[in-house]
């Protein structure tokens, strides 16, 4: 009875703060459209050169700040008594506070941790158990082979943080910036066996701020990136009428192929600095910080897509004195702002 069934998706990313992030907005966009969500988290131990040299510049803000088993954020906040009970409430009194995926699991949220590639054999069994209708990368950093491409009725999705033909590969943000383009396009794209070459779904030219950090466009870009996803998915599960506006025509190949980018050296890394580019900024741990702090009812309205899939920032910052008395409150705050609207 395809009545009963729930439209089935795997989210696959990487286990570091945008995947947990993405994990996040999934559960909270499509768990409650009635959509089985499954989290499939990648490992990918830097080998090359180019590889290691992007994880020491990347790996504080992206990972470790936040993973650490000693000076994490995430596992501080679990040991800080009393919050850490108000975490692991199965109730809804934190409102729409991220969680980690350690949480994710208690809360039902089937994350699985991969140990192996995804094309493995005994994932692509694991795959084939769930028997998923979509799967949707977000900044999954393995190559997804012929095999594992089947295996979904209505195929794997995959967000670029750049404008295709043009920007194919990676770490294509870093380049936008450098290169002082106005937008940093998101793109959604169907995978096949080719490296960002699937067809087209649909895009969205996120402009460049000179004056903010490669983790803060990545952030954004993301959210508009899932948000596109999660449209498509609406869609093509029925929850929405397919109007078309999810599937654009557009032919790679006939503007050429483009520019393919592989990781940065250190002489592109240091050109970065020297042209006042940061990586990252304060603000932005903070911000994402409060994404998981139940107790900064701020939050999320801190970090929106509008109904036309723009992610913005707002300038809702909460001031040391309110911090100070919320943290000092026992109760939880309710946050009913949604993270992600609908195009709809």
């Amino acid at each position: 009875n395809n009545a009963a069934r729930p439209y089935r998706v795997i989210l696959c990313a990487m286990k570091d703060i945008k995947g947990l992030l993405a994990a996040n907005a999934a559960n909270q966009f499509l768990t409650p459209r009635g959509v089985k969500l499954t989290i499939i988290l990648g490992q990918n131990p830097p080998k090359s050169e180019g590889a290691m040299l992007a994880a020491k510049m990347l790996g504080y803000h992206e990972y470790s700040c936040w993973f650490d088993a000693n000076d994490g954020y995430l596992a501080s906040l679990q040991r800080e008594e009393n919050h850490c009970e108000q975490r692991n409430s199965t109730t809804a009194d934190g409102g729409n506070a991220f969680f980690t995926f350690e949480e994710m699991q208690k809360r039902g949220i089937d994350v699985i941790f991969l140990e192996k590639t995804i094309n493995h054999p005994s994932n692509l069994e694991m795959i084939r158990r769930l028997a998923p209708d979509v799967m949707l990368s977000a900044r999954f950093l393995q190559i997804f082979k012929a095999p594992v491409i089947s295996i979904p009725t209505h195929g794997i999705l995959n967000m670029h943080p750049g404008a295709l033909p043009y920007y194919r590969g990676l770490y294509v943000d870093v380049r936008a910036m450098m290169r002082k383009l106005d937008f940093a396009t998101t793109t959604v794209h169907e995978v096949d066996t080719g490296i960002d070459t699937g067809t087209f779904i649909d895009e969205y030219p996120f402009p460049v701020h000179l004056n903010k950090s490669l983790f803060w466009h990545r952030l954004n870009m993301d959210l508009a990136g899932l948000n596109i996803m999660f449209q498509h998915v609406m869609k093509l599960s029925g929850l929405i009428p397919d109007d078309g506006v999810a599937r654009k025509t557009k032919d790679y190949r006939a503007h050429g192929e483009g520019e393919y980018f592989t990781y940065p050296n250190a002489e592109e890394w240091q050109q970065f600095q020297d042209m006042g580019l940061k990586l990252y900024d304060e603000s932005d741990i903070d911000f994402v910080k409060g994404l998981f702090d139940k107790r900064l009812p701020n939050a999320v309205r801190m970090f929106t897509v509008s109904s036309k899939g723009e992610a913005a920032t707002e300038d809702t910052t909460t001031s040391s004195s309110q911090k100070e008395n919320i943290q000092n409150d026992q109760s939880c705050y309710q946050r009913a702002d949604r993270l992600i609207s609908t195009r709809s």
